[in-house]
């Protein structure tokens, strides 16, 4: 082989090697770029990841303290019930402990009995002309809820004692029963209205108990 050969084949090597290097410098700047382009990606995704650890530190926050409100609430409801249970059983152990109260020596003066004690003296009495009554009206059983004034609601002229006293010995316990009387009375006009559908609702009870006739004085209060 010449020396001329040998210088073609060593320009030919060459070439082959420069196209080499200039293909190995093109993948490298693309794998570069490549590079770059995952850098920037990255850096977009690490901004979305502060993002979202944000948003999901504001949700956690918010249902803490929804949680809390929850709780809060929770705890009011329970002390709510608590102190109703607590009012309830106050109120079973004073109607079941309950006694009649002390009679006082000065009562007011109601006009309920007047007419059934008038009838009999009338009847026992000679047939002679009445002498002037100095007091023709008898004194009630006592209760601090009879005053002898007129009323324009029962409810408000009967004490907790007597309401008591009523819904034990003549409602049966049942102080449903108890209002829903007191709303029908109210509503009536006389007396004899009032004793017509006591008759009919609690035809059980003894109208001449003293507690049937504390409860009819107070009653006819409301019908002055």
């Amino acid at each position: 082989m010449t020396s001329q050969e040998n210088i073609n084949n060593i320009l030919t090597n060459l070439t082959n090697v420069l196209q080499t290097l200039k293909d190995c410098e093109m993948l490298t700047l693309n794998e570069i770029k490549q590079i770059e382009q995952l850098k920037i990606e990255k850096a977009a995704l690490k901004i979305q990841l502060q993002e979202l650890n944000k948003e999901l530190d504001e949700k956690k926050l918010l249902v803490g303290n929804m949680e809390m409100k929850r709780r809060k609430f929770l705890s009011s409801i329970e002390a709510e019930e608590e102190a109703l249970v607590n009012k309830l059983q106050s109120i079973r152990s004073l109607a079941e402990n309950w006694t009649n109260p002390v009679i006082k020596e000065e009562e007011p003066i109601v006009e309920v009995e007047i007419a059934e004690e008038e009838r009999k003296r009338i009847s026992v009495a000679p047939k002679v002309q009445p002498e002037p009554a100095v007091n023709n009206k008898i004194a009630p059983k006592k209760s601090s809820s009879v005053k002898g004034a007129p009323v324009s609601d029962l409810n408000k002229a009967i004490g907790l004692n007597d309401r008591l006293l009523f819904i034990k010995e003549l409602f049966k316990g049942n102080s449903d029963s108890f209002a829903e009387m007191l709303k029908h009375l109210n509503k009536l006009t006389s007396m004899e209205e009032a004793q017509q559908h006591i008759e009919l609702t609690i035809p059980h009870w003894d109208s001449k108990s003293e507690t049937a006739r504390l409860f009819l004085a107070i009653i006819s209060r409301r019908y002055l």
